[in-house]
């Protein structure tokens, strides 16, 4: 079924197929200062090493004879571009594009070994008849170094969508080589990765409408591929916590995941109707055959458990409120390992929350930075054509800052909130920024509630800090009821041109050294759907600041620090009651 679709994409690259280099060729402007640029932001007419590994692949699988020398063509030059020098620190890895290698990058990108060491794998794995003994050898030494280079790497559990892809990449590589030793590397760490997803019962890569289909794909390709029957089986349990976190949080009224959502690259996002009607082979969800999007390119069909159908889309499900542990602290990750998603091996509990109301989906996550791919404290309303949400942000002048924080409780479609900064977590991106030393100078910092999607009849009113939203039979009441930086109050108002709700900490050429902030720095703001909520009790107390509310009976609370302090300390002190 999923092959028509594949179809469509395969004759996309083929139009982008340059003759004089021997390669698919794209476009890429320069970047203007949105989403990515961590690893390259270079530009003009390039060839990007896993969109050639990705069109081989998809070329091989569909056997199309016709393109058979163009994908063998594209292989050829990828397998150049690896890097090849023994003892190198990227030995075994790709570059994002061929003119520019891992040396002259902003920083490697060493996830590129295993999407382009996966579509390898494949090949030699399921379409070996199709390729001559020559490219298969080159293909074969390839997967090696790439395999080489993930061991090497030693990605931990947390960072989901590679921890699983990278068992692809070191497995099929032992099993297609005969290489013992990475066959039993590779099963050693399928056994820790799925102890720990098991334990948490989710995974830390929480909620994500990217890359929780990625996972979803990499263990379809496990269950199909591997030999080991203790292998299949270990991802067949992980096949079915990742289809669990995926439609628990569905919202079938706008086909999209309710918040919050750990990475996401936009509020709001395609792809999930498409997954969901190929795991379940056409009963449920949609794909529109004219524009399939990349759920569509899977090279094996994914299989939806029929256990999770019958508990998520069969019901109807209005007012579910879902409050999950999704990462519990362990002893089972280890300080040799590359951790990315909960950096802290030592990291307490971490808790999400999502409400799915009538017309409205909103969730949170109890403390989270605020990198440009979170999605917290947030809101979603209308209906699959008709979308819009709010959500809060940090802004360094016009880029998401990473060491704001938002720490939240939330009952039901009430949250009670409070914003604050950590002194460690960089500027730019919390693990590819060189210096975090909690120094920043710049022209405007501050907060902001964002609306976006369809924007045109929202009305926005304000009554000093309370904001009253409302819309196509939807009213959100948004109260900031404190907001203090570095001592001095915050400037409150509603930005029409912007469409957003603005909390100002500074205006102005500013240098802040927030490691040395003594004064408080804080905002405190609850957040209700058609329900209007009493102002928080506020305190400071110790070196906490101590909010509680009562909704609907339970009385909230939320405790976090008042001064800016390091990230793992903020983590550790912030805490919430109340719910049960």
């Amino acid at each position: 079924m999923y092959e028509k679709f594949l179809e469509t994409i395969v004759e996309e690259k083929h139009a982008m197929f340059c003759k004089e280099t021997g390669m698919i060729q794209q476009h890429v402007n320069p970047w203007n200062g949105g989403s990515g640029g961590y690893h390259t932001r270079i530009s003009g007419d390039l060839h990007n090493c896993t969109e050639n590994t990705q069109y081989a692949n998809s070329v091989f699988h569909l056997r199309k004879e016709e393109y058979y020398d163009e994908a063998i063509s594209c292989l050829k030059n990828i397998i150049k571009a690896q890097d090849t020098r023994p003892g190198s620190k990227t030995y075994g890895l790709w570059p994002y594009f061929v003119e520019e290698d891992c040396d002259h990058m902003i920083a490697p990108d060493y996830n590129m070994a295993d999407f382009n060491g996966k579509c390898l794998a494949y090949i030699l794995k399921k379409r070996r008849d199709c390729i001559d003994d020559e490219t298969a050898a080159l293909m074969t030494e390839s997967l090696m170094r790439a395999a080489e280079c993930s061991i090497g790497r030693n990605v931990s559990p947390d960072y989901t969508n590679i921890s699983l892809m990278s068992l692809n990449t070191i497995i099929l590589a032992g099993e297609i080589s005969g290489n013992q030793a990475f066959l039993e590397r590779g099963k050693e760490r399928l056994r820790k990765v799925h102890k720990y997803d098991m334990f948490c019962g989710s995974y830390s890569e929480y909620n994500s409408p990217a890359y929780t289909p990625l996972a979803i794909e990499e263990l379809s390709m496990m269950i199909a591929l591997f030999e080991d029957e203790e292998c299949r089986k270990m991802a067949e349990d992980l096949n079915y916590l990742a289809w669990d976190m995926l439609l628990k949080h569905y919202d079938k009224e706008m086909k999209q995941l309710a918040p919050p959502a750990m990475r996401s690259y936009g509020s709001f996002t395609g792809g999930i109707e498409e997954m969901l009607y190929l795991g379940t082979n056409g009963k449920y969800g949609y794909i529109d055959p004219e524009k399939p999007s990349y759920s569509a390119m899977l090279r094996i069909p994914p299989v939806c458990p029929e256990e999770i159908i019958e508990k998520y889309i069969k019901p109807e499900r209005k007012n579910v409120f879902i409050d999950e542990t999704f990462y519990k602290k362990n002893d089972i990750r280890t300080p040799d390992e590359d951790t990315v998603i909960v950096r802290n091996i030592d990291s307490p509990d971490l808790k999400a929350f999502t409400f799915l109301g009538d017309g409205y989906s909103m969730g949170a996550f109890e403390k989270t930075d605020m990198w440009t791919q979170r999605r917290s404290s947030m809101i979603y309303w209308g209906d699959e054509n008709h979308k819009t949400s709010i959500r809060i942000r940090c802004i360094n002048k016009d880029y998401d800052y990473c060491s704001g924080m938002v720490y939240t409780n939330q009952f039901e479609n009430v949250m009670l909130s409070h914003c604050g900064f950590v002194t460690d977590r960089g500027d730019f991106h919390y693990i590819l920024d060189k210096t975090k030393d909690g120094k920043l100078t710049t022209e405007k910092l501050f907060f902001k509630f964002e609306l976006e999607g369809d924007c045109e009849n929202v009305k926005v009113t304000q009554d000093g800090g309370r904001f009253t939203i409302t819309d196509k039979g939807i009213k959100i009441d948004l109260n900031i009821t404190e907001a203090v930086f570095d001592g001095q109050p915050m400037e409150l108002f509603y930005n029409e041109k912007d469409k957003c709700i603005e909390a100002v900490c500074f205006d102005g050429e500013r240098t802040i050294e927030f490691a040395n902030l003594k004064s408080e720095c804080y905002m405190v703001f609850t957040l209700a759907v058609n329900e209007t909520v009493s102002a928080p009790v506020t305190i400071m107390e110790d070196d906490l600041l101590k909010s509680e509310i009562m909704v609907k009976g339970k009385t909230l609370k939320l405790y976090s620090p008042y001064i800016p302090v390091g990230f793992d300390s903020a983590i550790e002190k912030t805490k919430t009651e109340g719910r049960e």
